[in-house]
């Protein structure tokens, strides 16, 4: 249960955090100092603490096709059982029922690309 509660957060923050990194690239932004600069103040994440490890793992999904189905398959199975877990307990989660539905709808073939831009 741990576990699917931290993937809540984990797994927004990693589809938000590649959004956010291109969004800034798109403006001329460096990532890097980009992600220095979210990391003192509210954008702070596991990817803006060290951005060099973070922009590793990015790359590292989006090696191959299959490495990337493997990140959604798995991000897709825990929120799913997140959602389950917060409709059993009698919980409103538009939030997460949002991020699910993005989640639900994104490919292997969009991770690969987004990510591996983000990566470079």
């Amino acid at each position: 249960m741990t576990k699917l509660v931290n993937n809540i957060v984990g797994v927004t923050n990693l589809f938000l955090s590649v959004e956010a990194m291109l969004v800034g690239k798109k403006y001329g932004m460096d990532p890097t100092q980009l992600a220095a600069i979210m990391e003192t103040s509210s954008g702070r994440n596991f990817s803006t603490k060290d951005w060099e490890r973070g922009k590793a793992t990015f790359g590292y999904f989006a090696q191959t096709l299959d490495l990337s189905k493997v990140l959604v398959d798995l991000t897709r199975k825990d929120l799913q059982h997140a959602l389950e877990m917060a409709r059993k307990a009698g919980l409103s989660s538009p939030v997460l029922e949002g991020v699910v539905r993005v989640v639900e709808k994104t490919t292997p073939e969009e991770i690969k690309e987004r990510w591996g831009s983000v990566s470079k």
